[in-house]
């Protein structure tokens, strides 16, 4: 018995023209472009998270008392961002998502302990709603500097910030 094909659903953010038409492999025209281009220097990237919510309404107040802002709102998805300390966060609407059974965690990390002592700083005096969490920074027998907060749906963003190596000088992205 022959199986048919799935067609795969895309996610709100995933580019549309990734694929080729057959969906396996890049165009011709994108595969030539890909070889002509010659990279020389440092290319930052960025990596975003993305975490469930099950109230994008809820979430954003939460995160609002941080000092984040909505910059953006789909039907299901979310963004908010910090720009104090360049923190942007996403979220996927899942209704079913719960406090206690979520397992969705992410890792924010700065490029100094000072930096991160400096964040939590900031965000000492939010009055965090219960069952949400904001924890004491902990200075790590590795050097690094760690908190967290866990979100009323119970989202662990994990924030650190490590000790430069010796002779490695940090680069700062500007912006």
């Amino acid at each position: 018995m022959a199986v048919a094909p799935t067609r795969r659903t895309r996610h709100p953010g995933e580019r549309e023209d990734r694929l080729g038409a057959r969906g396996t492999q890049p165009s011709k025209q994108r595969r030539s472009a890909q070889a002509a281009w010659v990279h020389t220097d440092p290319m930052p990237a960025e990596t975003i998270p993305i975490l469930p919510s099950a109230e994008f309404d809820l979430t954003a107040s939460f995160w609002s008392d941080f000092g984040f802002v909505e910059i953006g709102r789909w039907p299901d998805y979310l963004i908010v961002r910090h720009d104090g300390f360049g923190i942007e966060l996403h979220f996927w609407l899942d209704r079913s998502v719960d406090r206690w059974t979520n397992d969705v965690a992410c890792y924010i990390r700065f490029g100094s302990p000072e930096e991160a002592v400096a964040c939590h700083a900031g965000w000492a005096d939010v009055a965090v709603p219960e069952p949400a969490r904001l924890s004491a920074p902990m200075a790590e027998p590795w050097g690094a500097v760690e908190f967290h907060v866990i979100d009323l749906h119970g989202n662990l963003v994990r924030l650190g910030g490590f000790p430069q190596p010796a002779g490695r000088s940090r680069q700062v992205r500007q912006g």
